[in-house]
């Protein structure tokens, strides 16, 4: 549950690459520092038969996890017989994500005839409900142009693909639906590669310290505590603050500051989360819920209604 929590998951690399780990280091620290959305555009490029690699590593724990991933699936095969256009896919913000993402994948072929993806994800500050409602404006456009999303959190399980667009780039023709000038102008001035690239080199340098103690393993807290050594690092060497809660998640320094507090980890993450509470089981027939739940939430065994009162 907590590792699902964070933007940086350090148990998460022991069985990767010390590339790979570069790669996951770089993108957390543009998408998760404090600075203006323009700064935090995440372009990524990987080849095919890397991102398939990535369905090795996820996780089911949660219903979030579990959209997530059928999503992944989706563009999954979309980039094994797909050749041209682009796709999109939506994470609306959430108790667990206070962002939103958008998230653009390319399709192309590299010199080698090799097939890649670029991967650009744009951290954004629209409502669920907003999410919603671009979405099915440009659902319009998409090659499924007839149906109709309906469900905010339900999106997160969505795509949508794009056949050439007329004259327009896939940047320009998104510039009509979402974010600022100022996100497209980084874009298209390449600033947004040029910030990445600087990234990419901390991160090498900050990952080939650490990788002795990324590959030993540990306990949950010797990972809180590496993945926040990590964290402070690249603020350092980048002139940039980790955002406590970002669109990827929390930040291993917060959640080390409120254990130091004396507060249970998941009572702190749930404390953070708008409207809901952290619960642990049910307090009527202690079924296992483990998670974090809202005023009016029914037990799936013994049908009680939590009320906001139990722990």
């Amino acid at each position: 549950m907590l590792a699902e929590n964070l933007a940086l998951r350090v148990g998460s690399w022991r069985q990767k690459s010390q590339r790979a780990i570069v790669g996951d280091l770089a993108s957390a620290a543009i998408e998760q520092r404090q600075a203006p959305l323009e700064e935090r555009i995440n372009p990524v490029l990987i080849n095919f038969d890397d991102f398939k690699k990535l369905q090795q590593g996820l996780s089911w724990e949660t219903s979030t996890s579990q959209m997530e991933n059928a999503a992944y699936f989706k563009i999954l095969q979309w980039a094994k017989h797909g050749e041209d256009g682009f796709l999109l896919w939506i994470s609306p913000s959430s108790r667990q994500y206070p962002e939103s993402r958008f998230v653009v994948y390319q399709l192309f072929f590299g010199a080698d005839g090799k097939k890649a993806l670029k991967i650009w994800s744009i951290c954004e500050r629209n409502s669920a409900d907003e999410c919603l409602e671009i979405a099915n404006k440009l659902q319009v456009f998409s090659t499924n142009a007839g149906v109709q999303f309906r469900n905010p959190e339900k999106l997160r399980a969505e795509v949508m693909v794009f056949k050439a667009i007329g004259s327009l780039s896939w940047d320009r023709f998104l510039a009509r639906f979402f974010g600022s000038p100022e996100i497209w102008q980084a874009i298209a001035s390449g600033q947004a590669e040029a910030m990445k690239q600087r990234t990419l080199v901390e991160a090498e340098e900050v990952v080939a310290k650490y990788f002795k103690a990324m590959q030993a393993g540990g306990n949950g807290l010797s990972q809180l505590q590496l993945g926040a050594a990590i964290e402070s690092e690249m603020e350092k060497r980048l002139g940039i603050f980790w955002q406590r809660v970002g669109s990827c998640g929390w930040s291993n320094q917060a959640i080390l500051e409120w254990m130091n507090k004396g507060k249970d980890v998941l009572t702190a993450l749930a404390e953070k989360a708008e409207g809901g509470r952290y619960v642990k089981k049910c307090p009527y027939c202690h079924f296992k819920i483990e998670k974090v739940i809202n005023s009016g939430y029914r037990c799936p065994k013994c049908g009680r209604v939590y009320s906001g009162r139990c722990g």
